[in-house]
C-alpha cells in the first residue's frame, strides 16, 4: 500500500510540473503575441486612416477580409469613410491576442483591438481583427469604423 501511494504521489508531482511548464509557456507566448499584435495595430491603423487609403488596408489584409467584397465596394466604403476628413489624433488601441486549437483548422492565432482616433469631422472607434498567417506575420481579417459623424448610407 505504501509503495502504491508513493507511485501515485510521484505521478501527481510529475503532472503538476508538466502543468506548471505549460502555464509558464502559455504566459510567455501570450505576452509576446500581445506585444507584437498591438505594435502591428498601432502602426497599421494610422497608416490606413490618416489618408483613408484602401491600398494600405488591402496590402495588410488577410484573404478573409477580401472575400465577398468587390474592389468597387471597397472604393465606395473608403469614399464614405473619408467623409470624416483627415486624422487629427490617434489615441491608441486596446485589446489582446488568443490562440485556438481545433482538429479541423489546427492552431489559429488571432487578436482583437479597439482603437480611437479624432478626425476633422468627429471621433471614431476602429475595431480590428487580426490573424497570424503561416509565416507568423499579422494580417487584418476584420476592419470596422464606427462614428456618429458618419452619415448612414
Amino acid at each position: 500500500m505504501k509503495k502504491a501511494l508513493q507511485v501515485i504521489g510521484i505521478i501527481f508531482i510529475a503532472l503538476l510540473l508538466i502543468l506548471g511548464c505549460f502555464i509558464g509557456y502559455a504566459a510567455y507566448t501570450g505576452t509576446r503575441l500581445d506585444a507584437s499584435s498591438k505594435e502591428y495595430v498601432d502602426a497599421a491603423i494610422p497608416a490606413i486612416v490618416s489618408t483613408w487609403s484602401e491600398s494600405e488596408l488591402t496590402s495588410r489584409s488577410a484573404p478573409q477580409l477580401m472575400q465577398g467584397s468587390t474592389p468597387e465596394q471597397f472604393q465606395k466604403l473608403f469614399h464614405w469613410l473619408s467623409s470624416l476628413g483627415p486624422m487629427k489624433k490617434y489615441c491608441g488601441s486596446k485589446g489582446d491576442s488568443s490562440v485556438f486549437v481545433s482538429p479541423q483548422q489546427g492552431k489559429t492565432v488571432s487578436a482583437r483591438y479597439t482603437a480611437c482616433a479624432q478626425f476633422e469631422k468627429g471621433d471614431a472607434t476602429i475595431n480590428v481583427v487580426l490573424l497570424q498567417n503561416k509565416d507568423k506575420a499579422w494580417e487584418i481579417a476584420g476592419f470596422h469604423v464606427d462614428s456618429p459623424a458618419l452619415i448612414p448610407q
